[in-house]
């Protein structure tokens, strides 16, 4: 199966086939709209595996916004990584991915599997994202309630992570 989407602009102007298996991952602070994102593309991509740190920290804890077993999240999505890429299945690894090493590793464990991945890449300011979180919390949507001190966080290593990315040249998605 192909997918056609587009290349960042900085990287290249053109759409490109998506081979599959692979993994996209999107990269965004809380309330930038990656899972809206996910449900739409979920709609006509039933047959990929979603990794979600979010819903195993719900699996693992009874709440998305329970951080005490983050260790055990992290280690459960990098297992489901390394089982689905070995079985070839394609991932949509949903989550911030705003920390530089846990990108790094991800690249490392996906390509070592000999998979493609690509980043779909969500941006949105800090005030947009504290207000839609903010929104959807008092909306009583199930989602991490993310204090604006950690979406301050999420932003700077966002901009790193970004950074990077384009640098080294790797497949961003808008």
């Amino acid at each position: 199966m192909n997918i056609a989407y587009h290349i960042d602009d900085e990287h290249d102007c053109s759409y490109i086939e998506l081979k599959t298996p692979c993994v996209i991952v999107t990269v965004g602070i809380s309330g930038s709209g990656k899972s809206t994102w996910v449900k739409q593309f979920l709609e006509t991509h039933q047959d990929w595996k979603v990794i979600c740190p979010d819903q195993i920290r719900k699996e693992l804890t009874g709440s998305i916004s329970d951080q005490s077993k983050n260790h055990e999240v992290w280690n459960l999505a990098f297992e489901r990584l390394d089982k689905y890429t070995c079985e070839q299945k394609n991932i949509l690894f949903d989550s911030t991915c705003t920390n530089l090493d846990t990108v790094k590793r991800l690249i490392r464990n996906t390509e070592q599997q000999g998979t493609k991945i690509y980043f779909k890449i969500f941006n949105c300011t800090k005030a947009e994202a504290y207000s839609r979180v903010t929104k959807d919390i008092s909306n009583k949507v199930d989602r991490s309630n993310v204090p604006i001190e950690a979406i301050n966080r999420q932003y700077d290593g966002f901009q790193v992570v970004t950074k990077w990315l384009k640098d080294n040249n790797k497949h961003i998605l808008t």
